[in-house]
């Protein structure tokens, strides 16, 4: 019969192994769908399965560029959609690659759309990276007997990732390095039904009430990346009425299903987080699944050129 000391002992030495086989990966993507692990697989160089000896999770590694090197990261799929299955996830994957030290939730999402603000209009096929206070969990309420209070307490996004997103925009603005259009290509490419749709398929399509060319921000037939906050819950939203208020009171420009579960089980293992969403709907009743290929390939070719700028070497 083993005792507390032995147990103690053979903790340790499983640890110690763990570290040896698994200690190169810094880095941790996690997808919710087969269709996002699939595009974050072409994003990816050297993509394979990942026979990981003490654990049941399937996992993939790959590597990125990075800034004079190249990163090795490690991919995990949740079990199923939601921020409860996706906690667990980021937190199996954590136990289970001690070294690890930044997660980023890579996916699909709907867009928040404003049809009469050109820089605030998130359309599909559009990219939404998690800045600032980055996420609101819209679910996290306090129920009065006249009102809803949301009370999200999701912790704040990675200061040092979010450092690389302000560094790769500013690298774009100043046309120092190539945008992520070819990263983006490469994924769209790779994956069977990953290339654009019509824009003639974005069911706002000449509806808007602003001059395109009053923006010059908007390549045509091409993402436009948006920075700021994510609405997120247990809840597949058809709703355009929760949509607007999200919009409106919380300044919310895409809604998902995964972020807050990321986030907490990253702040309870002091890991950093980051959430890039494709958008791929509007989150009304329109609904459908015409742009979620795509949709998770532009999120998986912008974090394949979010690593080129984050240099190698692990953190002290």
């Amino acid at each position: 019969m083993i005792d507390d000391v032995e147990q103690l002992e053979i903790r340790k030495l499983y640890l110690d192994l763990c570290s040896k086989l698994y200690g190169q990966f810094q880095f941790a993507i996690i997808t919710a769908l087969p269709k996002e692990r699939a595009a974050v697989l072409a994003a990816l160089d050297k993509p394979q399965r990942l026979h990981h000896q003490f654990s049941d999770v399937i996992y993939y590694s790959g590597e990125l560029p990075g800034a004079q090197g190249h990163h090795s990261v490690i991919v995990a799929q949740s079990a199923r959609m939601g921020n409860s299955a996706s906690a667990i996830a980021a937190t199996a994957l954590i136990k289970d690659f001690r070294h690890v030290t930044d997660v980023v939730m890579v996916g699909i999402a709907g867009a928040v759309p404003d049809l009469a603000r050109a820089d605030k209009d998130v359309r599909v096929g559009d990219i939404v990276v998690s800045h600032g206070a980055g996420l609101v969990q819209y679910d996290l309420t306090k129920i009065e007997s006249n009102r809803i209070i949301v009370r999200s307490e999701a912790p704040k996004p990675s200061a040092r990732l979010g450092a690389a997103v302000d560094l790769l925009e500013t690298l774009r603005v100043s046309g120092n390095v190539p945008t992520w259009h070819a990263d983006i290509d490469r994924c769209t490419r790779s994956v069977k039904g990953g290339v654009r749709p019509d824009d003639a398929r974005d069911k706002f399509s000449g509806k808007r009430s602003y001059a395109e060319a009053d923006f010059s921000e908007r390549e045509l037939g091409r993402p436009l990346v948006h920075y700021g906050i994510i609405g997120t819950a247990n809840s597949l939203v058809k709703n355009q009425v929760l949509r607007d208020e999200l919009r409106d009171q919380f300044g919310v420009k895409a809604i998902e299903m995964e972020g807050s579960g990321v986030a907490d089980a990253a702040w309870f293992s002091s890991v950093d987080y980051l959430i890039v969403r494709g958008t791929c709907d509007y989150c009304d009743g329109d609904k459908d699944d015409t742009w979620q290929l795509y949709a998770a390939c532009v999120a998986a070719g912008y974090v394949r050129s979010l690593f080129s700028v984050i240099a190698t070497g692990k953190r002290s």
